[in-house]
């Protein structure tokens, strides 16, 4: 099998003959759903952060940034 030098679990790839180096996967959320009462927030929705993303979560006071939060931690 392929293996990284320094970490034998390091995810790579070799598709055609060429070897190349996967971003490891930090976070994976699926199927996410969230209701208030009867209001739908969120309804299967998918999140995936992988080592060399960079994010930002922004938007007004009360748009569910603190809820989202909550719901992957």
């Amino acid at each position: 099998g392929i293996s990284h030098p320094a970490d034998p679990n390091f995810p790579l790839s070799n598709e055609g003959g060429r070897v190349t180096i996967c971003s490891m996967l930090y976070l994976s959320a699926q199927n996410l759903s969230k209701t208030f009462g009867d209001k739908t927030i969120l309804d299967g929705a998918c999140l995936e952060i992988r080592a060399d993303d960079r994010l930002a979560l922004v938007g007004p006071n009360g748009a569910g940034k603190t809820t989202l939060f909550q719901i992957i931690s």
